[in-house]
Formats: C-alpha cells, structure tokens, sequence
C-alpha cells in the first residue's frame, strides 16, 4: 500500500490542468458544510467527455482506469481538462495474466460551466476506457493526499473534518455486463457515485464519503463478478475543505470564518471568538481559558485535549463536535460538549 501527501497548492487552471449525470448539489454549499459532491459522471467508455460545475474554483478529481494492451508497457494516461494538464495523482497496475490498472488526477477549474476531459491512455486496450470524475465544491488542491494499493489490500488514509474522501476502484471481471458493487469502510462506508463497464470485461466504480472528523479512514470497494481476486485496484484520495480565512485583530476573533483552519495547541486565553464559524477547525489541545465562544459554531471541531477553563460556551451549536475529553458531541446527551471538558 503506498500512503502519499501530494501539497498541489493553489494550482491555476492552466497548471492543473456524454456521460451518466450524477446532480448532488447545484449551488454552492453554505460555509461551513464541509466539501461536497456537485457532480458525478462516466464517460460511457469513451476518452472524451465532460463534466459540470456550478461554481468557479471547483476540484475536478478524474478516474482514468482501463486494461492495458499485454504485449505493451505498463499503461501511462494522460488526462487534459479543456486543453490544461491534470495532476497526476498514481497509476496503479495489476500485472498478470488478466491485467487492469487504476489512476487518478485532479484539476482545478477557474470558472463555472461545462469542462471538456480528454484522456489519453498510452498502451490501453482500446474498447477499454474506464473514466469517470467527480466535481467538488469548497475543496482544495493545498494539502491532497492519497494511498494506493492492488489484490485485496485495503487501502486507508488519514483525513481531516468537513474533507470528502474519493474511493476509485477498477476490476477485471472477464464478464460481459457490469458487476454489482459493494463497500466496506471505517469510521464512514462509502457511497458509489458513478461507475462503467467496458468489454469484457472491466467494471470501475468511484464511491466516496464525507469525512465525521479528523483521523483514518478505510474503504473497499467488491465487484460481484469478480472471479479472481488479484484482478483489482483501488485508490482513495482526499480532497480537503477550503480553509476560511479566520480574520482577526489580536485576539479578536469574533465573527471570524475560521472553518477549517488548523488552530491545533494555540494559545487563545481570554480569545473572543463570539459568533464565529470554528466547523471542523482543529482545536486539539489549544488553550481556550477565559474564552468567549458566545454563539459560534463548533459543528465538527476538534476540541481533544483543550483547556476550556471558565470558556463562555453560551449558544454555541455542537454536531459531531470533538469534545476535550474525546468524546463526541453527537454521542453525548444533548448533543453537547458541556460536561465533558467544557
């Protein structure tokens, strides 16, 4: 299994370079919610197709998977977005006698509306053109990471709270219709956005789910044709929420969008954090004494091992909020962290 943390930064669109519709969510996501799907394609087999996005700066993460020719080297795609280079991500290839391979790579799209991808796949069998993407909103290119791995090893990766996690999975089944596809997963089980059946026979499915909190996560996805289990590959990559930018003067922080940022052993005594957006920010083992968080938002933070000392916690929304002595809100009574470290 191979685990990478690949740092793209805030890649331009001439940098980072039909199909089954999957609509998840036409405009764009309050502040906050964490990333979330906006749309999930395939391209029915073929190495051109396109896909939507509702809003500007949206990550494009493209599947490109398929059966390479067996008397040719290893298979080695490249993918275009409107004519701008992808970011490869990993090529992952089964070598044997029934051969398959995975990929994946991401692109930042600059503007809103219809984005043509073209995949060339170098040594692929032709007829067997398993691509799909998925758009997604409020995420970022900064801080991707991603873990490979074939047979039936089970890929995890580590992930922060509000990030989306994209499993992409590819089988050489031998079969000549599309498979039925399941998943296994921990602490969330995926959910399968699209998938493409091409020949006889490969099946590829893309799944994925909102991470609960910070930590590690595992999926696998199984392909009810699937005969032999070395003919697989799979690939979870994680793409992170948009930290806000948690403007503040001082201490003052009041109002502030902080979604998302990484406040992890802070020192924030006497901080006014009233009415700010903390959602998922990373709060573990700051110290909060004599903080006011009068109505702010802690709905998926992590507060594990912070000093919360005389905090103001009057208002403030718990949901699947980490609390200081690491239990969690939503497993509490009343849903809240009071009583348990605040």
């Amino acid at each position: 299994m191979r685990l990478t943390h690949f740092g793209i930064g805030a890649l331009s669109g001439a940098l980072l370079g039909s199909a089954a519709f999957l609509g998840v969510a036409g405009v764009a996501s309050p502040v906050g919610s964490g990333v979330t799907v906006d749309h999930a394609v395939n391209g029915g087999g073929s190495s051109s197709f396109s896909i939507s996005t509702s809003n500007p700066g949206e990550i494009i993460v493209i599947a490109a998977d398929g059966f390479p020719e067996a008397t040719r080297s290893p298979a080695s795609p490249t993918v275009t977005v409107d004519g701008n280079g992808a970011t490869e991500l990993y090529i992952d290839q089964v070598v044997g006698t029934n051969t398959g391979f995975s990929s994946a790579w991401v692109y930042t799209a600059p503007t809103a509306g219809s984005h043509a991808i073209a995949v060339d796949e170098s040594g692929v069998d032709p007829g067997y053109d398993n691509n799909m993407a998925v758009s997604l909103i409020d995420g970022t290119t900064s801080a991707v990471t991603f873990s490979d791995t074939s047979g039936t090893t089970e890929p995890s990766v580590s992930a922060p709270a509000g990030a989306y996690v994209l499993d992409n999975a590819e089988f050489n089944t031998g079969a000549s219709t599309i498979g039925t596809f399941s998943w296994s997963g921990s602490p969330v089980v995926p959910t399968t956005l699209t998938s493409v059946h091409t020949g006889r026979g490969t099946d590829s499915v893309f799944g994925g789910e909102r991470t609960a909190g910070t930590g590690a996560y595992r999926a696998f996805a199984s392909d009810s044709n699937l005969g032999i289990s070395s003919q697989q590959t799979q690939g979870m990559i994680v793409i992170p929420l948009v930290p806000g930018p948690c403007t503040h003067t001082g201490n003052n922080y009041s109002g502030a969008n902080c979604v998302a940022n990484d406040l992890s052993g802070a020192q924030l005594f006497n901080a006014n954090f009233s009415w700010s957006n903390l959602s998922y920010a990373n709060l573990s083992g700051a110290n909060l004494i004599n903080a006011n968080l009068t109505g702010a938002n802690l709905t998926g933070a992590d507060l594990d091992g912070a000093t919360m000392f005389n905090a103001n916690v009057s208002g403030v929304t718990w949901s699947n909020t980490i609390c200081p002595d690491g239990s969690n809100s939503s497993t509490n009574t009343s849903d809240t962290c009071i009583g348990h470290g605040a």
